[in-house]
């Protein structure tokens, strides 16, 4: 099913909340766009970097949707939570959002295995391979890395399976623009 903003109800739209899954969405679409584009198969490691930038950033405003929804200021989540990605994913106020990722988790790696690709050899179930490669992801995305998405750091950086993060987030990104209701 595709998304797009006029998706929301108007009234929502205008929303702090709102504009928060709106982003979300975008930025999780443009990293799908770019990911699965001819010129990432050419330049897979060239574009790397940028994936994952466009990935982070977006799933960054889809954990801090939920908290926005329920009332909380953008002052007071910068404060408690920053960039962190893994903070942002642990905290009680997204245990349902955790829910709809693990369910599209198992989702994406089951298309993923049936056509044949394998992203992840340890045999670990697709929740928990999630959770880790938040974690991972949360380094890159942090000050803890000195922000090794935006700024360059020096060498060789584990990364996690972009493609996988971005199934997962994005499905979940479209399902929230289509009912924003399903995070109750």
């Amino acid at each position: 099913m595709s998304a797009s903003d006029g998706d929301l109800p108007p009234d929502f739209v205008i929303t702090e909340a709102g504009q928060f899954i709106i982003g979300a969405h975008r930025y999780l679409t443009a990293a799908h766009f770019l990911r699965f584009s001819d010129e990432a198969l050419d330049y897979g490691k060239l574009l790397q970097t940028p994936i994952l930038h466009l990935l982070a950033h977006g799933i960054e405003l889809l954990l801090k949707f939920p908290l926005i929804r329920a009332g909380q200021s953008q002052a007071e989540i910068r404060k408690l939570f920053g960039h962190d990605l893994a903070s942002l994913w642990s905290t009680d106020a997204n245990s349902r959002l955790r829910d709809l990722c693990g369910a599209a988790s198992i989702n994406a790696w089951s298309a993923a295995k049936a056509a044949g690709l394998v992203m992840d050899e340890r045999q670990l179930p697709p929740p928990v391979l999630l959770a880790e490669y938040v974690d991972v992801l949360s380094h890159l995305h942090d000050k803890g890395s000195g922000f090794a998405l935006r700024y360059t750091i020096s060498g060789p950086t584990p990364a996690p399976a972009s493609a996988f993060l971005i199934d997962v987030f994005g499905e979940v990104a479209r399902d929230i623009m289509v009912d924003p209701s399903i995070l109750d």
